[in-house]
């Protein structure tokens, strides 16, 4: 997802800045179970490119969401035109905006063009794909993004990062493969989540500090429940965008 992210976004807003001619994504959606990074790959994203960011926060109200919506490529037009800096209009649960009314609404926006005539990219999430409004898909540059559960090399830069990279734990208390592979293997057939393991982890580090050993861990996450069900997983597989 990194890579995917740095050739179709991070690179080319770099070229953007220096005054190159790029081809850039008007809408970047990131969709998958609750708590595996959609979040965090939407706030990565600004922090890389440095972009001015538009937050659009969405109610029940279509008139007021898509008036919303038609204010921000305003003002991302508006910044370009005054301070040349690119925006990303971010939105959480795109999939809020669900009313048949608004393909009649958004009938003066062309969401095809808005990285090329406003300098801006929509950045969303979503926990339901299908539910999202066909109306809000861009036909030219969408780019959807599953973000699955963990794997193996996952679950190992997870416990490095907190165990290891930043000193809490002493060297080779843990051996990361190893404790990935059980983690995997205690929450089958389901899978526990980014934000689950990270919370388990950060306890361990509360309660045992630098003690950490691999049968510290195994008794945490014993003692624990995989958070995302097979079936929510087999979902996403068939809803595929």
């Amino acid at each position: 997802i990194k890579q995917e992210l740095t050739d179709s976004f991070i690179k080319p807003i770099k070229k953007f800045n220096a005054g190159k001619k790029v081809k850039l994504p008007n809408l970047i959606l990131f969709y998958g179970p609750q708590g595996c990074g959609k979040t965090f790959f939407s706030n990565a994203l600004v922090e890389e490119t440095k972009c001015n960011v538009i937050e659009l926060d969405l109610c029940r109200n279509e008139d007021e969401n898509v008036a919303k919506l038609k204010e921000s490529i305003n003002k991302a037009n508006q910044i370009y035109k005054k301070d040349n800096v690119y925006s990303i209009i971010r939105i959480d649960e795109l999939d809020i905006l669900l009313n048949d009314k608004t393909k009649k609404i958004l009938a003066d926006i062309d969401l095809n063009t808005i990285s090329k005539n406003n300098f801006c990219t929509i950045v969303a999430t979503t926990n339901y794909p299908k539910n999202v409004n066909k109306n809000l898909i861009p036909s030219i540059g969408f780019q959807p993004i599953y973000i699955a559960t963990a794997n193996n090399s996952n679950i190992q830069e997870i416990l490095k990062f907190y165990f290891n990279d930043a000193g809490n734990v002493k060297r080779d208390n843990v051996d990361y493969k190893q404790m990935a592979n059980y983690i995997l293997a205690s929450a089958k057939p389901n899978a526990y989540s980014n934000a689950r393991i990270a919370r388990i982890l950060q306890r361990i580090l509360i309660e045992h500090n630098l003690e950490v050993t691999n049968n510290i861990v195994k008794k945490y996450f014993k003692e624990s429940q995989p958070d995302i069900e097979q079936k929510i997983i087999d979902q996403y597989r068939k809803d595929a965008l």
